[in-house]
């Protein structure tokens, strides 16, 4: 699932979308206009979602003043079909922009063609082709790749792949996909899960009911890897989510899209796979200053008990487990640990 990517670039993607509200129409743009209300459904936060929707309305009211053969260029189709969609979740599905994004004339761009594909199959609430059975392992490297895949895979594996804001290929090609797949998803899983939302999707990935007890998500910058541990907090690497369940606190580490290397454990080693539980007690430290009291009472019941399990999420399309290595880890720093690939946690 895309849970954890999401978790742990929350805080980032909160901080970012306030700054670019702050500064709407006063200096260059720190995200794609089109995208803030995206943004604003994934952060969890109704308020700073109904200010995107002030921004957002102005610039849908823009693109649809213009002809046609604006709004198929390569460059604009994407943005204002987002916009559409974004109207279309927020005004009781009136789907009278989606409409006309679904009848344009698109020259041969096989990327603004498969969104046109699945906009229309929201129009006509079609839900055939989208529950395939193809799982894709690990994440793709090219907009190629992408498109190859969507014909092929399950919509919640799709949906996860694409839901993902720190991936390099979220801000061209992957962020354009998350509302339409979150739609269908919804839909097409409606009947057999009719409490879960359209947001539950946009915040907690394909399968929003496997952590319904989060107690932690990152609420600081990650230093990058290499940072010296100093005194200062804003070196210290923390913890990027922790839930309880199955009766453990399960503490979660993202080593994020950069890491391409392998998952060996060296406690002698700076960068590792295994840094963020070799520096432990900073975590330990910096979560007791960001979470409230009763939350820590919590965390220190597992704690006390010693049921814990630290996940170390990665990506399986560059990156494979060495068993002999994590048992090393587990002996070494007697705790629970866990490799998994990120779309499986």
């Amino acid at each position: 699932m895309a849970w954890i990517n999401i978790a742990s670039n929350r805080f980032d993607i909160r901080q970012k979308l306030i700054k670019s509200l702050a500064n709407w129409g006063k200096e260059t743009e720190l995200i794609g206009n089109h995208k803030l209300g995206l943004l604003g459904l994934m952060c969890g936060d109704d308020k700073l979602y109904e200010e995107t929707k002030k921004f957002t309305d102005k610039w849908l009211a823009y693109y649809v003043e213009k002809d046609n053969n604006v709004l198929r260029q390569d460059t604009v189709f994407p943005v204002f079909t987002n916009l559409a969609l974004l109207a279309y979740i927020g005004n009781s599905h009136s789907d009278n922009h989606l409409k006309r994004a679904a009848e344009l004339k698109l020259p041969n761009h096989k990327l603004h063609r498969s969104l046109q594909v699945l906009i229309r199959k929201i129009i006509e609430n079609d839900f055939s082709d989208l529950e395939h059975t193809g799982i894709h392992e690990g994440h793709i490297d090219t907009e190629h790749e992408w498109l190859e895949l969507i014909p092929k895979t399950n919509i919640g594996n799709l949906f996860d792949l694409a839901l993902c804001p720190d991936h390099p290929l979220w801000s061209m090609t992957l962020s354009s996909f998350c509302l339409p797949l979150a739609i269908l998803l919804h839909r097409s899983h409606h009947s057999e899960n009719p409490e879960t939302e359209l947001n539950d999707y946009l915040q907690l990935g394909a399968k929003p009911d496997q952590h319904q007890q989060v107690v932690f998500e990152r609420q600081s910058p990650k230093p990058p890897i290499e940072t010296e541990l100093t005194d200062n907090p804003t070196t210290w690497p923390g913890f990027d989510a922790i839930e309880i369940k199955a009766g453990k606190l399960v503490i979660y580490h993202w080593l994020g899209f950069d890491w391409q290397a392998s998952l060996n454990f060296d406690p002698n080693e700076q960068i590792n796979a295994f840094h963020s539980l070799l520096t432990m007690e900073y975590g330990w430290k910096l979560l007791e200053e960001q979470v409230d009291k009763n939350t820590w009472m919590t965390i220190q019941i597992y704690r006390e008990s010693n049921s814990i399990m630290h996940v170390i999420a990665y990506n399986k399309r560059w990156s494979k487990e060495n068993k002999n290595q994590t048992q090393k880890a587990i002996d070494f720093l007697k705790t629970d640990v866990e490799l998994l690939d990120f779309l499986t946690v």
